[in-house]
């Protein structure tokens, strides 16, 4: 007679939710990435768009703003079409003082490229 084995469950793991408080955007800089410098060293050896919004979101996280601005500058004119680098501009123009100045940015952006995550950006500011 074959005596069934009942097993027991597994114990559930709560996820613990953090709310962020921060900026949306986090750019962990690990061994894959190596230094601050190694990657700016990368984006000048590589000059593309991945490499050079790492860089501004980087920056932003680290509340440089003005090193902010400049990177995402550089990689809006890598690609004019992806949205976070003007998300990046506007909000660090904002950080700075310079809330109209992002607003403009935001909406010459929208004309061209509509996006829902630059209006709610936008309607934010």
């Amino acid at each position: 007679m074959v005596k069934e084995v009942k097993k027991s469950p597994k114990p559930q793991i709560k996820k613990r939710q953090v709310k962020n408080t921060q900026a949306p955007f986090k750019i962990k800089i690990t061994k894959k990435h190596g230094s601050i410098k190694e990657l700016i060293k990368k984006q000048k050896e590589l000059n593309d768009y991945p490499s050079t919004i790492a860089l501004a979101k980087y920056f932003y996280q680290k509340r440089d703003f003005d090193s902010a601005i400049k990177w995402s500058i550089q990689a809006s004119q890598k690609d004019e079409s992806k949205p976070d680098p003007w998300i990046i501009y506007a909000k660090s123009k904002k950080k700075l003082g310079y809330k109209e100045v992002g607003i403009k940015a935001l909406k010459i952006y929208l004309q061209t490229y509509p996006n829902d995550k630059v209006q709610k950006t936008l309607d934010s500011l």
